[in-house]
């Protein structure tokens, strides 16, 4: 900015922890300006390339090349030993976290040297049983020791009663989350070493009744009696004790608290629980559905997991498939090992989606849940769905393994050793550790260990190893097979079916479209005017379209995504289809609304579009419609679990919120008019 320069390498980032947003507040403050001024009166930044090369003078001088920092764990690497060691030094960095009063260290700098005094009960009891869960692997007595005593701890600071309810609660709030992991953690810890494997793996059904611990019985039974109120008829609970009138984060409370009721009727077989697990079942399926998050999906895998495993019905086994299906497309994976995203390769993250930004805890309870999906694929039969959750679950642990403080490079710049080695990092850029980093991928690998694709013997599939992204087998850009052709063909509704469905709504069924297909035929040669929606969106490359409307730009600050951008505006071709035009217009005022993107798009002969969600901002508060014009044998589109076959004058609503998809399976290009409505 005019004569000041400021360069900062990738290491002293690393070393300090700076992020891009911290060094530009820095030199922002340190100019006395904001932003905007910094934009208006020159100021730049740029990126450089760097080779980044790590010196030890002692014992004798080595020198080691660094990417961001660090170095790039190939996939080459692993092996089951790798994994063995990866699970023995993240167990040791949790029970030495564990203070000698019992406290668990939640959070911890390693550029600095300091803890922060920061906490999340929820974190803290998901740390106790992650302790718990590594003592029964070890065996250990000092281990159990260690659990325990943290577990008294955390009881001791946190627990409050009143009457017969019990809960745990910090800075004011009681979390439903908070009190069901904890319910759990004593749970489990009252199993003792007599589980030979993790319930959630092979839930034990006891021989004789099982108790409670005696020392943990009053605030077990509090715990049992507060998720209880919370718990409402329809299957749904209120996610907060306190403050009463907060009821949010229901993509990982319900969850928490439907693993632990899992948990306990695997253990008590109590009737009455399991009626409330389904009612539960029923309702948050549904609601998944309507606002579909990836961090739902690990909690209530592991929940459905245990309650197949007790009942055997089917619908679990089918909901733990249809969630993690789709998130193994979240897996980040770059086909060029060599770019700046080496190291970033086989986390979960959606950058133009908001479910969050990449982290390890998330890394890891995805991996929890895929764990439990992958044993239940083997378990039932499914090997190529096995298959495909085993490549994805490797990339995750070479993700794990990347963020993992391991030797004199990682540890470079710490000050204190002891409280970092064998610790995971936030990210590759953000070296904080917390403790569910560490814990979610512990619990992930314990559960891994027992299966013999993940042995010491074992190194990773193929498929795991190849340079492309892994898809679940019924998301496959393969060429749909003539069974599933015929298998959506016979399940396809129409018209007179339109009141049975969930996903799809009927509008309109008799509008007059010839002057329409007219106006498209006059101007033909618009088809491959802007080939940008096939060129660039995978699942849409069998498609040609013609914006009539479409996002304004330029994008408000700060707003990257046309996805997350909700101005609209006619393109400089809308003008040449007035009839069509005329009739969205019509159609958005007759709803009371505002129209937003239109387009008038065409399927090749026997194309598809494939699986997929809209996502973004612009999406989760319109409702999208499909007017057909031409389909020679009437337009497949699928949504959820239901198609439905869509004809020539019939305009449709449908969820495009949820996974969907269509097929044209006839010898003629299938048009249709999509567009957006954001209803008052």
């Amino acid at each position: 900015y005019k004569d000041q320069l400021v360069r900062y390498s990738p290491t002293r980032m690393i070393a300090t922890n700076l992020s891009f947003r911290k060094i530009l507040d820095q030199f922002l403050q340190q100019q006395n300006i904001s932003f905007d001024t910094f934009g208006r009166r020159g100021g730049l930044i740029q990126t450089f390339d760097t080779r980044q090369v790590l010196v030890f003078l002692r014992p004798t001088v080595t020198a080691v090349t660094l990417h961001r920092g660090n170095r790039v764990v190939p996939m080459a690497s692993l092996s089951g030993t790798v994994l063995e060691d990866l699970t023995t030094q993240l167990g040791q960095w949790l029970w030495r976290q564990v203070q000698p009063d019992g406290r668990m260290v939640y959070k911890y700098f390693p550029s600095r040297g300091t803890e922060s005094n920061a906490n999340n009960l929820i974190r803290q009891f998901m740390a106790t049983l992650a302790l718990i869960r590594y003592a029964q692997a070890s065996g250990q007595v000092n281990h159990w020791t260690l659990a325990q005593q943290n577990l008294d701890y955390t009881l001791h600071q946190f627990y409050r009663s009143e009457g017969a309810l019990g809960w745990v609660e910090y800075d004011g709030k009681v979390k439903l989350g908070a009190i069901a992991l904890a319910a759990l953690a004593i749970l489990e810890l009252s199993d003792g070493e007599t589980a030979p494997d993790h319930p959630s793996i092979q839930p034990k059904i006891p021989a004789k009744p099982w108790t409670v611990a005696p020392a943990y019985q009053g605030q077990f039974q509090g715990f049992c009696a507060t998720i209880d109120t919370l718990w409402q008829p329809d299957g749904s609970f209120r996610t907060f004790y306190k403050p009463a009138d907060r009821n949010d984060n229901h993509n990982f409370y319900p969850g928490e608290a439907l693993l632990f009721w899992a948990s306990l009727y695997c253990r008590t077989q109590d009737p009455t629980l399991l009626e409330r697990c389904y009612t539960s079942f029923t309702y948050y399926r549904t609601w998944h559905r309507e606002h579909y998050n990836p961090a739902f999906i690990p909690w209530h895998t592991q929940a459905y997991a245990l309650l197949y495993r007790a009942t055997g019905d089917r619908q679990f086994l089918d909901a733990i498939i249809a969630m993690n299906d789709g998130l193994v497309t979240m897996q980040q994976w770059f086909p060029d090992e060599s770019t700046i995203h080496a190291d970033v390769q086989g986390r979960f993250y959606q950058p133009d989606a908001d479910y969050g930004p990449p982290h390890a805890s998330s890394t890891g309870v995805y991996l929890e849940g895929l764990a439990d999906a992958y044993a239940l694929a083997l378990q039932t039969g499914d090997p190529e769905r096995a298959a495909t959750y085993e490549a994805v679950i490797w990339r995750g642990l070479r993700s794990v393994r990347q963020l993992q403080f391991r030797d004199a490079v990682d540890l470079f710049y710490v000050s204190n050793r002891a409280a970092v080695q064998g610790g995971l990092r936030t990210t590759v850029y953000d070296n904080v550790i917390r403790v569910d980093n560490v814990q979610h991928c512990l619990m992930a690998l314990l559960k891994l260990r027992r299966w013999p694709a993940f042995q010491s013997d074992a190194t990773p599939p193929s498929r795991a190893m190849s340079k492309t992204a892994i898809t679940a087998p019924n998301a496959t850009d393969e060429p749909l097979d003539v069974n599933f052709q015929d298998a959506i063909a016979l399940q396809a509704k129409t018209k007179d079916k339109a009141e049975s469905l969930q996903y799809f709504r009927l509008i309109h069924s008799t509008v007059e479209v010839q002057p329409l297909l007219d106006e498209i035929a006059a101007h033909e040669q618009l088809w491959l005017h802007n080939t940008s929606r096939q060129d660039n969106i995978t699942v849409q490359r069998e498609t040609q379209t013609i914006y009539l409307r479409s996002v304004k730009k330029p994008f408000p600050p700060g707003i990257t995504s046309s996805n997350d951008v909700h101005a609209s505006r006619p393109t400089n071709l809308a003008e040449q289809f007035p009839q069509v035009m005329q009739w969205v217009e019509q159609f958005a005022q007759a709803q009371d609304g505002e129209l937003g993107r239109v387009a008038i798009v065409r399927l090749a002969p026997h194309g598809r579009v494939y699986r997929h969600i809209d996502q973004g901002d612009y999406y989760r508060v319109r409702d999208r419609y499909h007017l057909v014009l031409h389909s020679a044998t009437g337009s497949l589109l699928g949504a959820g679990d239901e198609w439905v076959r869509l004809h020539p004058g019939e305009c449709w609503w449908f969820n495009n919120k949820i996974p969907h998809e269509a097929y044209n399976e006839s010898d003629d290009w299938r048009i249709h008019v999509i567009f957006d409505v954001q209803t008052q």
